[in-house]
């Protein structure tokens, strides 16, 4: 993700230290778009150090089969 100076505006106080940053709307949309996929990425990897950890089980790492879950949901 590139940002150009036109979509970041800094604004400084009397002394001429800087107290906001403005970014415009599709520039920061772009930013929570980047944060959201490095947080799914940290999930992601984490996911697969504990499958590993479990030599490759996915039972022995603790993650539940998917009819199970819906054998769960459909009682409830």
């Amino acid at each position: 993700m590139e940002l150009v100076r036109e979509e970041i505006r800094i604004l400084v106080d009397v002394d001429g230290k800087p107290t906001v940053v403005q970014v415009d709307w599709v520039a920061w949309q772009r930013i929570v778009a980047a944060l959201e996929d490095a947080e799914d990425i940290g999930i992601a990897q984490a996911a697969l150090a504990e499958l590993n950890a479990a030599g490759g089980n996915p039972e022995r790492a603790g993650w539940l089969r998917l009819e199970d879950l819906e054998e769960t949901w459909a009682r409830a």
